[in-house]
């Protein structure tokens, strides 16, 4: 299955309540939709990836142990391409001599915080490519993939080259959260957007992309600001 989460929930750490929970609870009720997908009751859902609690967009979920091994090697083996749309504070320069850029300080295995983004212990190199695609008067808006896969990655990176995440209640500013939840905002600008791999029994890569790429709340967000009533 690929779902799409929405901001604020966990993948599987709220028994009830968390994207598994509310998954399963679907397909019970959708029995041909089940029985169709070939749903293993024994094994239930699993998620071969993580998606952060407050990041919105595209999970995958697993309903037998052969389609979850199959997947679960490819991130493994960083054969998985993940797309994210990610608005930014500031105004984010575009790459001179090419249309992607790329960050790549290293970061440490464990999560940082707004006083240290890169983390405390052992850090190992780490790169997350990016496109500008979008400025307004505060914020760009920037499509971005991370090459390696350390937790938090692409708002440790964002905050690290000065051009924190809007809404990242971790890595950005006290004041800048205080200011977007004035103005009504209330969550991690920072979507998945689309992710490919190749599905079991297939032999090319197949996309699965979220609805919308950019998330209503999200391009909402960026137009109030251009016509300056985001402020």
């Amino acid at each position: 299955m690929a779902v799409v989460k929405p901001p604020g929930m966990s993948l599987h750490n709220d028994p009830g309540q968390d994207l598994l929970s509310v998954a399963a609870r679907y397909l019970e009720t959708h029995e041909a939709l089940a029985s169709a997908m070939g749903v293993d009751a024994d094994f239930g859902l699993h998620a071969p990836h993580r998606l952060d609690r407050e990041t919105s967009g595209i999970v995958i979920l697993t309903c037998t142990a052969d389609a979850h091994r199959w997947i679960s090697r490819q991130f493994a083996e960083r054969r998985v391409h993940k797309e994210y749309a990610a608005i930014v504070h500031g105004e984010v320069p575009a790459p001179e001599k090419s249309e992607q850029g790329e960050w790549a300080w290293p970061l440490s295995k464990r999560a940082g915080g707004r006083s240290d983004p890169a983390g405390a212990g052992e850090r190992v190199p780490c790169r997350t490519r990016y496109r500008v695609l979008r400025h307004t008067p505060r914020y760009t808006l920037i499509a971005c993939e991370p090459v390696t896969g350390r937790i938090h990655q692409i708002r440790r990176h964002a905050k690290l080259a000065g051009h924190a995440v809007a809404g990242d209640a971790r890595y950005g500013t006290l004041r800048s959260i205080r200011h977007l939840e004035k103005l009504g905002f209330r969550r991690l600008a920072l979507h998945a957007a689309a992710v490919t791999l190749v599905l079991p029994e297939t032999a090319s890569p197949v996309t699965l992309e979220s609805p919308r790429w950019l998330p209503n709340d999200m391009a909402e967000f960026l137009d109030r600001d251009l016509a300056g009533t985001g402020r």
